[in-house]
């Protein structure tokens, strides 16, 4: 069986947007290059500026309900495992939900590439994508 290999960096690309979306951040492009994800609400006061890296951990990460410090209960992601990032974010149930619901792919597996200022695939097997909605096969054709 011979398939086409499809270019799924856009798709992905996507998916982080709408997921950082739902939580507060907008997709920004620098004016020097280069991208990032910013807090315009103030809703995440200790991290205002996100790198597209880190938004990928972010939309690729399990979230854990807990309570804060007030007792109301929240979602914080779990972001143990990944070496060198610490975020104290937490979003509240119903937000939880819309970003996940934003999402078009369940992991992405694009990364921001400093020197070049490009977001590129992480690897060559990077184009292979599960959809987080199996009706998402007809909209995005894949």
């Amino acid at each position: 069986m011979n398939e086409e290999i499809k270019d799924t960096l856009n798709m992905q690309l996507y998916s982080v947007i709408q997921f950082m979306g739902a939580i507060g951040y907008s997709f920004e492009q620098l004016e020097k290059g280069g991208f990032l994800f910013v807090d315009n609400n103030g809703q995440h006061k200790a991290h205002k500026y996100l790198s597209v890296n880190t938004a990928v951990k972010l939309h690729n990460c399990r979230w854990y309900k807990t309570n804060n410090k007030k007792g109301e209960i929240v979602y914080t992601p779990d972001l143990g495992q990944v070496k060198g990032v610490y975020l104290d974010i937490e979003v509240c149930p119903y937000i939880h939900k819309l970003s996940e619901a934003s999402k078009v792919v369940m992991w992405s597996k694009i990364q921001y590439q400093s020197k070049s200022k490009d977001i590129t695939l992480a690897n060559n097997n990077a184009h292979l994508v599960q959809l987080a909605d199996e009706e998402y096969d007809y909209f995005y054709n894949y």
